[in-house]
């Protein structure tokens, strides 16, 4: 996959990626998803985000928090940039131990309205 999640912050609510290549965002999905008694994956999937339609360079990290806010690049230390992304919640996702980031990129969907 062509974006690493790098490390989720449970604290300050957000997860840090890093694009391994140039590309644009939006065919990716972040689910904050659960795992059985066992470890593993579930098909609970509480919420979903996706990605903008938004150009990134290889190199350049993408944080993701949970709260409200507007997004915003600048360019950080490493001489690359951070894009500050905002999902919207007023509530915390990341708040147990049994929650699980799953990064899906989609190649291709159908949309059909109910």
């Amino acid at each position: 996959m062509d974006l690493t999640i790098l490390e989720i912050k449970k604290e300050e609510e957000y997860i840090l990626f890093r694009s391994e290549i140039d590309q644009n965002l939006w065919p990716y999905i972040l689910f904050d998803a659960t795992f059985d008694e066992t470890g593993h994956s579930s098909n609970i999937h509480r919420h979903s985000f996706i990605f903008p339609n938004m150009n990134v360079r290889k190199g350049d990290f993408i944080a993701l928090y949970t709260g409200k806010g507007k997004i915003e690049t600048f360019v950080n230390t490493a001489g690359t940039r951070t894009h500050k992304l905002y999902w919207g919640f007023d509530c915390n996702i990341w708040n147990n131990g049994c929650d699980e980031a799953l990064l899906v990129k989609v190649e291709d969907f159908k949309k059909a309205k109910v």
